[in-house]
């Protein structure tokens, strides 16, 4: 069989539809549904941005930013139930600060497998600690004292990550 130029284009044409039609099936068989939970409660979550959020094994979602707290006013880091509404069971007394000039953030966080939470951002004390751009915190949101950060970091912390040996 001898190929011209329009034999060749036209086999071009059709593996280029073939490979559409491939494409296109793939798009369908792994596409997900998106849709709005209207069961999640917004009107008392944070009001501002969020820089980092962490879902906890039990549902519950970790906010880290600058934002206001319905309640009580600025807030650096707070925790929403499940359902969206603030879990006023998550105590982080005056939290990351000093909040002097309201840039104290936080940028990241991690829980590690006993349930503590590292953070990390912006910020030189928790609930009035010394704490140098890092705090680890127990499951409540108090402060972990065992954990030494006020060496920390000379410079804001963006990312945080859990060793795998802990």
């Amino acid at each position: 069989m001898k190929f011209t130029s329009q034999t060749t284009s036209g086999l071009r044409t059709t593996i280029l539809l073939l490979l559409a039609i491939f494409v296109s099936a793939l798009s369908v068989l792994f596409a997900q549904s998106v849709y709005v939970d209207e069961s999640f409660n917004t009107r008392t979550s944070p009001h501002y941005y969020a820089n980092c959020l962490l879902e906890q094994p039990d549902g519950k979602i970790l906010v880290g930013a600058g934002f206001n707290h319905p309640n009580s006013g600025p807030v650096r880091l707070s925790r929403l139930n499940a359902d969206g509404t603030i879990d006023n069971s998550f105590n982080v007394g005056v939290g990351p600060g000093p909040n002097v000039s309201g840039l104290d953030r936080v940028f990241d966080m991690a829980l590690q497998p006993d349930g503590k939470i590292v953070i990390v951002g912006r910020f030189t004390e928790y609930d009035e600690q010394p704490a140098n751009r890092i705090a680890r915190l127990n499951p409540d949101g108090s402060r972990d004292v065992t954990f030494n950060s006020a060496i920390g970091y000379d410079n804001d912390a963006y990312t945080v990550a859990i060793q795998a040996d802990g």
